[in-house]
């Protein structure tokens, strides 16, 4: 199978998607199934929505279309730590799918816990991921859904955000899932217990998601592994600290840049390009 010739300028593309994805997937997440292919000579990774709620058969069109519509912004993004987007591929009888760079190392917190690497080259991870958001944001995109699972490491070992944006479009009663959605753990409080009027930052979000990930990164464990996923909310709504481990609890200037991405009011949380500077600093 082959793309089209100008990846560059053709946001959609109305291809057979069931030649596609002949195979069994490669993996799969909350709601989509994800293929790798070799296409125009290139691995990609064609990450496939799965089927929706019958009672709502308008789902697959309006997804259709907001892809449509976010994809032009997402395939004029050009920085290392952000994952190559190419496309949406759609088909008729088939939900889209989003073609994007396929990175052979793997997600980083499989990394992380198959290789244990030493605290400057996880720091410099922290660093490529906070400058990857820093350019998202700078283009108008916030990523929504920001975990080690979620970046990736190239062929030079730099940290690669992926899977942004597409949360937004997502309404877990209309697809079908496979897992159980325990992004709860990544979440600020301003969306677990709101306030009356409380207006949602998607910025600041993704500020307290990088906070939790940089935790992810030192520990190798998601943020609140010693509490169970059910309490998780509880913690949060009542401002309950995750524990530290010592790699940031003894380095004063690495714990000021954590506090500061998981302040309760969003406001207080600094912009993505501060904290790169404050982590360039660091190195």
């Amino acid at each position: 199978m082959s793309l089209p010739t100008n990846l560059d300028n053709t946001p959609t593309h109305s291809v057979s998607l069931l030649e596609w994805l002949d195979e069994d997937p490669l993996d799969g997440g909350n709601h989509c199934d994800i293929y790798k292919r070799r296409l125009n000579g290139k691995l990609v990774v064609i990450k496939h929505f799965r089927g929706v709620n019958p009672n709502r058969a308008d789902v697959g069109d309006r997804l259709k279309e907001s892809l449509k519509k976010e994809s032009i912004r997402w395939m004029r993004l050009n920085h290392p730590s952000v994952c190559r987007v190419y496309m949406i591929a759609e088909s008729f009888n088939c939900l889209p799918a989003v073609v994007m760079d396929y990175h052979p190392r793997g997600s980083l917190n499989n990394h992380i816990t198959e290789h244990d690497p030493p605290f400057d080259q996880r720091r410099q991870w922290v660093l490529e991921m906070a400058q990857g958001l820093s350019s998202l944001h700078s283009s108008g995109v916030c990523h929504g859904s920001l975990r080690s699972s979620n970046v990736f490491l190239d062929t030079e070992n730099r940290a690669v955000l992926a899977d942004y944006g597409i949360s937004q479009y997502i309404n877990d009663s209309d697809f079908t899932q496979t897992r159980f959605n325990d992004l709860v753990r990544w979440t600020g409080p301003e969306v677990i217990s709101p306030a009356p009027d409380q207006v949602v930052l998607q910025d600041k979000l993704d500020i307290y998601a990088l906070g939790m990930t940089m935790l992810e990164v030192f520990t190798g464990k998601p943020p609140f592994s010693d509490i169970p996923s059910h309490k998780v909310p509880s913690a949060i709504s009542e401002n309950t600290r995750p524990m530290l481990p010592e790699s940031i609890a003894s380095n004063a200037e690495l714990k000021d840049v954590f506090d500061a991405c998981i302040r309760a009011v969003p406001n207080e949380r600094p912009g993505a390009s501060e904290v790169t500077a404050q982590l360039m600093a660091l190195t």
